[in-house]
Order: C-alpha cells, then structure tokens, then sequence
C-alpha cells in the first residue's frame, strides 16, 4: 500500500476537563462523534514528547507509527491508521464546537484514506497537489456537517475560517490541476460539492 506522508492536521483545542489526559479527551470526542470510529482508526495515542512539535498539534500515522514528520510513519492508504495527540494539543482556546470540528476533520481523513469516503484516494505525485486536494476534502465535508448542523454553537467567525480554508485548498488544487491536467477537472471537481454554507452570506 503507498504511504500518504502529508496528511497533518494543525488542532487547535483548549481543555475542558483538566482531570482528563489529552489523548481521553481526543477519545472521547472521536467516540461520541463515530462510536464506529475503530473501522478506519486503530489507535488514539499520547506522543512520545510532551509538547507539540512547531506548526503540528496532531497527526495521522501508520499503524504503530508514532512521529507525524516522519515520512516512515506517514499513514497509508487502503486500512486503519492511528492518531498521535501530545499532551499540550488541546492547549489553544476555540470552544467545545470548534474542538468537535476538528476531531471531526480528522476522522475523516483517515475514513478517506480507509475507502470510507466517495473521493478517490490519489497521490498525485506533487506534495503540495495531495495536501490541497486532501484538505479541501476534509474541510468541505465539515462545511457539510456545519449545513446539517452537527457543531451546534459553533460560532460566526468560526463557519468563516472554515469555509475560507475549504476555499484556499479547492482553489489551489483546481489551479494545480487545470495546469498539470487540465481534462481531470471534469472528474474530480464533482467531488468537491457546493452547499449554501460555502458561499458568504
């Protein structure tokens, strides 16, 4: 099976219950979110190192991998892969819907790299190709999961962020590709649906 090696999900989560390790509190996300989560993730563990690494709070690793910067544990594609979570991950202030959002962000790409998803699993063989067409993705199906109302409370500012990174990463991939393929557009543009939430109000 290819490796996948770019697949790190900055998280930017703030604690709600200090008793709780990080890596429980992840858990219980992902649990109450996709009680069926263990089809496509084998394991949610604790980093090795206490504090995340500079511009990464969690990431998606091969089974028993356990660094998301090494491409030796990057995930793969076609099963389950695990999610490295350090201690300080959940450190960042966004709120209860926010830290939902991003739990759920995850889970789905590793349900995309397990075949859970209608989107092809690709490498495009260009890095930053494959982290535009894989968060695009990820991020439209969180803008789907706002319109069906899945992050109740989740604010404004915080629908904004998400539809404008959604933007940044399908018009990138859209750019590359028309460069790179231009006939491919017509395939996998249909896998980026359009929805009221993805357009400013």
């Amino acid at each position: 099976m290819r490796k996948i090696s770019w697949i790190v999900l900055t998280l930017l989560l703030f604690p709600w219950r200090a008793e709780a390790s990080t890596t429980t509190q992840f858990l219980e996300i992902l649990t109450s979110l996709h009680p069926d989560y263990e089809i496509f993730i084998g394991e949610v563990r604790g980093a090795s190192r206490r504090l995340h690494p500079s511009g990464l709070l969690t990431g998606l690793v091969r089974p028993g991998g356990s660094d998301p910067r090494d491409p030796r544990d990057a995930p793969r594609a076609g099963g389950r892969n695990d999610i490295i979570v350090y201690d300080d991950t959940f450190e960042a202030a966004g709120g209860e819907p926010w830290r939902h959002l991003l739990v759920d962000h995850e889970y789905f790409h590793a349900r995309h790299l397990g075949h859970g998803a209608d989107a092809p699993v690709v490498d495009f063989d260009d890095e930053a190709a494959n982290r535009h067409y894989y968060e695009a993705l990820a991020w439209g199906y969180n803008l789907e999961r706002i319109e069906q109302g899945r992050y109740p409370g989740l604010s404004s500012a915080k629908v904004r962020r998400t539809r404008e990174t959604y933007r940044r990463h399908r018009t990138a991939f859209e750019a590359w590709l028309r460069r790179h393929h231009e006939d491919a557009w017509s395939h996998y543009g249909r896998f980026f649906r359009l929805s009221t939430v993805y357009e400013d109000p």
